[in-house]
């Protein structure tokens, strides 16, 4: 029999339904409502914490963005922007527009309701805080420490240097790293006894006299820098006055001449 189909001879044969194609205009099996009623208020959070979970129910209804895809009068699924999402990694199963009426209610629409997309990015935002306290921590802790572990340093070395037994002093910098190979690293090496052994006061004076000389001589090379820059200025002036009278003495001439003179409107004549 072709008029009834099924495996138990129930069901009606939809060649009988043949006919009423196009009279009739497709109708929403769920209900739609605004966007602004589709997210619970508050923080869902709280309630996370306190029980452990978040309580949802089968939503029979759909809001009008964000939802199920819209669909033609003859029932076909409305190709917009919704329909072409380019969210990268995601499932056409995993979007409200591709998904069917008992997803929308058993995940789609639960999901859309606690508002689980704004939990999980407001739970990434706490972790990534949490991480930047733990660093400033740690950092903050670090540098105590060390400026705690260089007094200590300098407070023992000072008191070894007071003692009347030579006490080793702490260890050179050079054997950390080859960049400290400097004249003023091994000067840093020595406690004050010995550096007055290598810094005399014939060393100082000489030292200072350098000083004064290398002074003096920077001093002597910016004033002469000064005297050549004023000499450039009144050479450069006295070229353009040169160049004035040369021109007014060339107007002159073309006007005993008879000849037109040029119109320059920067032209002076002395």
């Amino acid at each position: 029999r072709v008029d009834v189909v099924g495996c138990e001879q129930s069901m009606d044969s939809p060649v009988h339904r043949l006919s009423e194609l196009g009279s009739k205009s497709f109708i929403e099996p769920l209900s739609r409502h605004a966007a602004e009623r589709a997210f619970s208020p508050g923080d869902q959070r709280e309630e996370r914490n306190h029980s452990g979970l978040v309580k949802f129910k089968r939503q029979p209804k759909v809001p009008d963005v964000g939802g199920l895809g819209w669909r033609t009068k003859t029932g076909h699924l409305l190709k917009n922007q919704s329909f072409y999402s380019q969210k990268p990694k995601t499932n056409l199963w995993d979007e409200p527009a591709h998904a069917g009426i008992n997803t929308w209610k058993d995940w789609h629409g639960p999901k859309m309701r606690t508002d689980a997309d704004m939990m999980e990015r407001l739970d990434r935002f706490d972790e990534e805080e949490a991480n930047w306290e733990a660093k400033k921590t740690f950092v903050n802790t670090t540098r105590v420490q060390t400026l705690d572990r260089f007094y200590n340093r300098k407070i023992t070395r000072s008191m070894s240097e007071t003692q009347p037994s030579w006490a080793p002093h702490h260890r050179a910098k050079r054997e950390v790293h080859s960049s400290y190979e400097t004249f003023e690293s091994c000067m840093g090496e020595k406690p004050q006894k010995e550096l007055k052994k290598v810094y005399t006061e014939k060393v100082l004076q000489r030292d200072r006299e350098a000083i004064r000389q290398i002074t003096k001589r920077m001093q002597n090379e910016e004033t002469w820098k000064m005297v050549f820059k004023q000499m450039e200025q009144e050479r450069r002036q006295d070229i353009r006055a040169d160049l004035q009278m040369r021109q007014a003495q060339t107007d002159r001439l073309m006007a005993m001449s008879g000849q037109p003179l040029r119109q320059d409107p920067s032209h002076q004549e002395l």
